[in-house]
């Protein structure tokens, strides 16, 4: 637990604990794939062995998309522990998705959530599963004090938007989703979010992209998103805001 600014009391433990949170398929282990995958972001220390065998599990699903394949979901909680160049050990905790519909059943991740030294919230924009989503924000606005790093990652914007859209769009999001008469509820969970945390915490972000001007996806037969030669954009933003906000360096030295 930090002190409410993002910084570790005197004497506490060196493990900085990172909550991915959002309703299921919103794009939590895909975007730190694509994070660590293409960024490659120079405060990991990559001589330390923990932090290796994570690297090469999100290598792994970075290369599966790359390969224009889906990678798996998530079925169970994990923990994916980083060493920073500075000596702190920054542990990620990606959820099952489902499980953020319901603190009372699932009081594991909602203690996990709490004790989280900062958060990265996962919206997908517009989103399929809108009212999931809506009850995953609304669950982490009840249990995280307005001084907790906490950022809001909009995800999927390639399927909605046009590049010079989704440039517009990273520029102002709130101020976007008023001009562009974005759904009611959208605008309603921004404001929300703003209001609780900072108007500077959202971060609209694409994993798959656009090639040529056109989303770089297709639905299978099954009805499933398929990435196509992704091009990723805007990725880094949220993680570096989150680092900074506790006081980590995420310049290359």
């Amino acid at each position: 637990m930090t002190n409410g600014e993002g910084r570790p009391p005197a004497g506490a433990p060196q493990t900085r604990r990172i909550a991915l949170w959002g309703a299921s398929q919103v794009g939590k282990t895909t975007t730190l794939a694509a994070y660590l995958g293409k960024y490659r972001p120079q405060w990991i220390h990559r001589d330390d062995e923990e932090t290796r065998k994570t690297v090469r599990a999100f290598q792994q699903i970075w290369s599966t998309l790359q390969r224009n394949r889906l990678a798996a979901g998530t079925t169970m909680e994990r923990d994916y522990t980083l060493r920073h160049r500075d000596g702190c050990a920054i542990q990620f905790r990606d959820m099952r998705g489902a499980n953020s519909r319901d603190l009372v059943a699932h009081g594991a991740d909602a203690d996990a959530l709490a004790r989280a030294d900062a958060v990265m919230i996962f919206l997908e924009w517009p989103g399929s599963r809108a009212a999931d989503s809506r009850a995953a924000i609304d669950n982490a606005l009840q249990e995280l004090s307005p001084k907790r790093p906490t950022a809001l990652l909009i995800t999927k914007c390639e399927g909605h938007l046009t590049a010079g859209e989704f440039a517009s769009f990273a520029e102002d999001p709130l101020g976007f989703a008023r001009s562009q008469g974005a759904s009611a509820d959208l605008t309603e969970l921004l404001e929300s979010f703003v209001t609780h945390f900072r108007k500077d915490a959202l971060f609209p972000l694409t994993v798959y992209g656009w090639n040529a001007g056109r989303p770089a996806h297709f639905y299978d037969e099954f009805g499933r998103l398929v990435p196509w030669y992704i091009r990723p954009a805007l990725v880094d933003r949220p993680f570096e805001y989150i680092l900074n906000r506790l006081d980590l360096g995420t310049e290359g030295r």
